[in-house]
């Protein structure tokens, strides 16, 4: 350490000044705090609750938020069937630069190159994979169309997803004692649902999806199970 440092640290050392904790005393008055004790308070407004109550009115406001909820992608006002009519859906797509990237073997290399046409349902069949469910896609606002789904035996089939475009799953479910579910958008467009009554179904031995439209009028009489419903249970047996 070079000597005129060493002197200027002796130098800071002689001239530090001790410094001494002193108990002062009290200065000035002292008042009172006004303000309760905050543990008191919150102990005594807890004693005025009953936990049951509590309870009860916690699962009242979740019952209630859950009746009235719906997804923000939910799909309401579908126009009701003018008349049956079966289409076919193609959910052909073509590979992207993105999905190439990141469908690849193990090696890394991609499965489906850039531009490439895909048929998922082609894919599915050729591995041995079906899909053996039927969406049903109903307004829940329209009793007419309830009706039909109880009456045609829908409602009793464990095949049958139920989906709905209006209307509450949650108090729909209760009735009906099975799962509800709302259409959402992208499964509109995706499977070009365009009224409703309507069912999705993979017919056997094809690569497309089939999407029936029903005609259900508000008439009990007219609003029997047609032969165009029950030729689309024909259809998708086996599958």
């Amino acid at each position: 350490m070079p000597m005129r440092t060493l002197l200027l640290l002796a130098l800071c050392l002689l001239l530090a000044i001790p410094a001494h904790a002193l108990v002062v005393g009290r200065g000035g008055a002292v008042y009172p705090i006004k303000e309760r004790d905050f543990l008191e308070v919150i102990a005594e407004r807890s004693a005025g609750i009953d936990p049951r109550a509590l309870q009860e009115k916690l699962q009242n406001v979740i019952q209630d938020e859950a009746r009235t909820f719906r997804p923000h992608d939910a799909v309401g006002g579908l126009p009701p069937a003018d008349k049956d009519e079966l289409y076919r859906v193609d959910l052909s797509f073509t590979v992207t630069p993105e999905l190439a990237k990141a469908v690849t073997d193990i090696n890394g290399a991609s499965i489906y190159p850039e531009g490439l046409r895909v048929n998922p349902l082609k894919i599915m069949a050729e591995e041995g994979i079906g899909y053996p469910f039927i969406l049903v896609v109903l307004n829940a606002d329209r009793p007419a169309e309830l009706r039909w789904f109880k009456d045609t035996g829908y409602n009793d089939d464990p095949r049958v997803k139920l989906l709905i475009t209006d209307g509450y799953p949650y108090d729909l479910a209760l009735e009906l004692g099975r799962p509800v579910y709302q259409l959402s958008r992208g499964l509109r467009d995706r499977f070009q649902i365009r009224a409703t009554p309507s069912l999705v179904f993979w017919p056997v031995g094809t690569d497309t999806l089939a999407v029936r439209t029903v005609h259900v009028t508000d008439s009990r009489e007219e609003s029997a199970p047609s032969q165009t419903v029950s030729a689309s249970q024909e259809e998708i047996n086996g599958r």
